[in-house]
């Protein structure tokens, strides 16, 4: 079994589109092997997007926080017997930029916002999920979100 990280991110919630998310992923076959709803703290989103706050800077860190404190998100775990699974699941969600993800992909069918219009706001882009761009990633990210007590199927 193979695994990735996602995470719904707050503007997903807040539209309840949770549910919808979860069919498409599981109708591309993939699996949820854990998941866990809680709430973002300053702390935990500077560590997960500490490359992005590094490279972007402060104006990155601040607008991560604004988005992202005291909200609702729902880091998974998704499996498949793919060892294409991170390409295969950025795929299914499609480009960061929802105005330039392609239909039928979650951020095509479902994204409302645009990189241009985050950017000309100063805010972070509402791009319903994050999905791990590497397995070095998933790693690293599936530290930050879980613990070998809370998740033993990936820790173990």
């Amino acid at each position: 079994m193979y695994y990735t990280f996602i995470m719904l991110k707050p503007d997903a919630v807040a539209q309840g589109l949770t549910e919808e998310i979860v069919t498409r992923l599981k109708n591309a076959g993939l699996a949820i092997a854990h998941v866990h709803c809680t709430t973002a703290t300053p702390e935990i989103i500077c560590h997960h997007y500490a490359e992005p706050i590094a490279k972007y800077g402060e104006g990155f860190r601040e607008n991560a926080k604004r988005y992202f404190d005291g909200k609702t998100v729902l880091p998974m775990l998704l499996a498949a017997e793919r060892a294409d699974i991170v390409p295969f699941v950025r795929t299914v969600v499609g480009a960061t930029d929802p105005k330039k993800a392609v239909p039928g992909t979650i951020r095509g069918d479902l994204g409302r916002d645009s990189l241009e219009a985050s950017m000309a706001e100063n805010r972070m882009c509402e791009n319903l999920i994050h999905a791990s761009d590497s397995p070095q990633a998933v790693r690293e990210e599936a530290a930050i979100w879980f613990t070998p007590e809370t998740c033993k199927i990936y820790f173990d």
